[in-house]
């Protein structure tokens, strides 16, 4: 559990915390700040310490997508010029399209089709399930009403058969 002491950071813990937040090992933050484990361990149960990774690692990806969403509209711009011109940047071109190729998933019928029999798949199985629910309730309500006398563990059973049973069971064995 955090600790709570107090909410600010030393300057070595504000720069643990930021080389933490940009993906550094704790044993290479100690290594570099020329401390112990222990101490980055007992550092990461004070929550300002962990909010000021949170924060540096928000910050950096951030940065990166920043920096990834200006390299997607300089490639889109490269195709653009490759497409409109007939000078020699389709080797820029070419190299736009492989970086595309990385970030953009392709995405065709097929997967469509895919996503659609998932989709349709979720929904048969979310409608058995309610179906049997359903039957599991109605069972429990014939249980309820049934004119037999039952104690309580015999109550119970059958309750716990039904439910365990999925309703597949016959109301029969209860009335």
């Amino acid at each position: 559990m955090a600790q709570k002491k107090s909410k600010k950071l030393n300057p070595k813990q504000v720069l643990a915390a930021e080389l933490l937040g940009h993906g550094c090992r704790h044993s290479e933050v100690a290594k570099r700040l020329d401390l112990r484990n222990e101490t980055i361990s007992r550092w990461m149960a004070i929550e300002a310490f962990q909010s000021a990774i949170n924060q540096a690692n928000r910050a950096l990806v951030s940065s990166i997508l920043g920096d990834t969403t200006n390299l997607i509209n300089k490639c889109h711009q490269a195709i653009s010029e490759a497409l409109e011109s007939d000078v020699e940047p389709t080797k820029k071109a070419g190299i736009a399209i492989r970086y595309l190729g990385a970030y953009m998933k392709p995405y065709t019928v097929y997967d469509k089709l895919v996503e659609i029999q998932s989709s349709d798949k979720s929904r048969d199985e979310f409608v058995r399930s309610m179906a049997k629910i359903m039957k599991i309730i109605e069972h429990l309500g014939y249980l309820k009403s049934s004119n037999s006398v039952f104690t309580d563990s015999e109550y119970r059973e059958f309750a716990e058969q039904i439910v365990c049973s999925w309703g597949e069971i016959d109301p029969k064995i209860y009335s």
